[in-house]
Formats: structure tokens, C-alpha cells, sequence
């Protein structure tokens, strides 16, 4: 692993890398070409060119078998991670800035990017589709629903609720498709959120602070902030218990709510 991190600093931006839900495989994208990288031992283990153009963003599904990438300019693409091969693909009317899985990979969220259209402003939005034998099938669509196109979308642990982010945190039922509120708030747009296990906190980070919140019946409660100064972090995770914030590959930062 001593190669690692001057690897992904070098060649790999914080859309283009993901690891597996058990740590034992790293999925990175570099132009058209996606690579699995194992952890232990560090090494290459396959690789396969996927879409005409550059990859945007790539997703694991939490059980390991599926791949969601998005591919420039706006193609939506699954993928069977052990075959290699394209199993679903939808062109779509604008980018992608964003793409999550459901813990048990039966949706799959994605956030279009805004746009200009016989000039009408269409504000970013989300799209929903449930992942049925390996198809991509539409469940709802919320336009207009996020204020930045630069977002992040999570799902909780019990696949219940949707979070999406701008400036601030808006919380989706997914069963009832009602926007359950919009809270939090940052200076900056939130590139990163992480949902803990438990479902009772939430970390978001933007270009300059790293900010704790726990949920509440009555809303959310921020609890601590951390000051980057300037340290650039690429991605969020939680290990496996799910006590620990990991960020990057040198700031480990314990979830007090956790």
C-alpha cells in the first residue's frame, strides 16, 4: 500500500474512485477505462473499457455486483462488475453530478445537473430508478429539487430515506416520495456526506469545514465542526463498525454520535 496514495493523487479526482462496502477492492476510473484494484494485496486485477467518452462518476453497489457509472455526456450505464459487461444503459437529457445505490441495490439515485432550455432554467434535479433483473426502471423523479449542481446522494442504512445536498441537507422518504425537510447549512457547497449506521448522524464536508449533525426527531442539531485549513479531502467513508470517519488515507476522526 506504500504506492497508493501518490497513485490516486496523481491520476484519480474524488468522482472517479470507490471502494467496495468491505474494503477488499478499489474501482477506479482514469478516461474510458475502468479499473478493480485489490487492497490485500495491493495489486491490479482487471480492467475494461467501458464507455465512448470519459467516465464522470462511478458506484459500487454495496453487495459488490454491480457498477453505476456515469459517462460523458449524459449516458447512465450499469455494469456486472465480475463479467465486465454492460448490462443496462439510459441516455439521458442532461449530466449526472451525482449516483448512489440503496444499501440492498435495489434503487439506484441519480442527480442530473441544471441546465438552460429554450431559455428556461431547469434547476438540478433527482431521478430514482429501481434496479429489476439487472434493469434500470424509472420509480420518480423530483425536478428542480436541489439548488447546486454540485451535489452528494446518500442513502440510510435501512434504505428508507434519500439525502441529498447543495448548500444545505434535503431528506427524501423513498417510499412516499415527499421531501421530509431541508436543513443544515454551509458556508460553501457540501461535496461530501456520510449517513452513520445507526441513521442518527450525519457528516458533511465542504472546501472548508467538515461539519457533525445528529438527527432528531424535531430536525437536526449541528454538533461540532472541523476547520480544513486548507487540507484537501478527496472522500468521506466509515469503517466498518461504523464509529469511525475516515477521510482520505491520513485523517481518521471519531463520529461522537455514532
Amino acid at each position: 500500500m506504500e504506492n497508493f496514495g501518490p497513485i490516486i493523487s496523481n491520476y484519480y479526482d474524488e468522482y472517479k474512485m470507490v471502494f467496495s462496502a468491505r474494503d477488499d477492492f478499489l474501482l477506479t476510473a482514469l478516461g474510458n477505462r475502468l479499473d478493480v484494484w485489490s487492497t490485500a494485496p495491493w495489486g491490479l486485477l482487471k480492467s475494461f473499457t467501458s464507455h465512448l467518452y470519459d467516465i464522470m462518476q462511478i458506484q459500487i453497489s454495496k453487495d459488490g455486483k454491480l457498477i453505476a457509472s456515469s459517462g460523458f455526456p449524459a449516458i447512465l450505464t450499469l455494469w456486472d462488475l465480475d463479467s465486465g459487461l454492460n448490462v443496462s444503459e439510459k441516455l439521458l437529457e442532461r449530466g449526472i453530478s451525482a449516483l448512489a445505490f440503496s444499501p440492498d441495490a435495489e434503487f439506484l439515485a441519480i442527480a442530473l445537473e441544471g441546465a438552460v432550455r429554450n431559455n428556461t432554467i431547469l434547476k438540478p434535479s433527482i431521478c430514482v430508478y429501481r434496479v429489476k433483473f439487472r434493469r434500470l426502471e424509472m420509480v420518480w423523479r423530483a425536478d428542480s429539487a436541489l439548488s447546486h449542481s454540485r451535489t452528494s446522494l446518500v442513502f440510510s442504512s435501512n434504505r428508507e430515506l434519500l439525502v441529498a445536498t447543495g448548500y444545505t441537507i434535503r431528506i427524501w422518504d423513498i417510499m412516499s416520495q415527499q421531501l421530509l425537510g431541508i436543513v443544515g447549512r454551509h458556508e460553501n457547497p457540501i461535496i461530501r456526506l456520510v449517513v452513520s449506521y445507526d441513521n442518527m448522524a450525519l457528516a458533511s464536508m465542504d472546501s472548508h469545514r467538515l461539519k457533525f449533525w445528529g438527527l432528531r426527531s424535531e430536525g437536526m442539531l449541528e454538533t461540532n465542526t472541523e476547520e480544513l485549513n486548507h487540507r484537501k479531502i478527496r472522500w468521506l467513508g466509515l469503517s466498518g463498525d461504523g464509529k469511525t470517519l475516515t477521510a482520505d488515507f491520513s485523517m481518521i476522526i471519531k463520529m461522537a454520535l455514532c
